[in-house]
């Protein structure tokens, strides 16, 4: 967000409660709720999805998402992604993951 910033580095761990079934915040502009610190307006997200979990995100005017399935899969919007899959989204304000079969999932929420 600021062109000649000096680099920076972390690391943190997440426990499996904290992204079974829900969406965790890792990353954010200042490190919010305890996640790593992005110098950018994007947020980043993390869960694990199986059986009967289901997550919602509601992207704010203007944003969008990518969404990246690491593992399993899973239905975005009842649109069935599998590991290695991408999606980029626009036009939406709510994204529904759910039917998830040992998913881990990335979400992408940016500007």
């Amino acid at each position: 967000s600021q062109p000649g910033g000096s680099p920076g580095y972390e690391q943190r761990n997440f426990a499996p409660d904290e992204l079974n079934g829900r969406l965790r915040l890792i990353a954010a502009p200042g490190g919010r709720d305890g996640a790593v610190t992005l110098r950018q307006d994007a947020y980043l997200y993390a869960t694990r999805l199986s059986g009967e979990h289901d997550v919602t995100h509601t992207l704010a005017a203007g944003r969008r998402a990518y969404v990246q399935v690491a593992r399993g899969n899973v239905q975005l919007n009842g649109v069935p992604l599998v590991a290695g899959d991408g999606a980029r989204v626009e036009n939406e304000t709510t994204l529904r993951l759910n039917a998830g079969t040992n998913a881990e999932v990335l979400l992408f929420d940016l500007p």
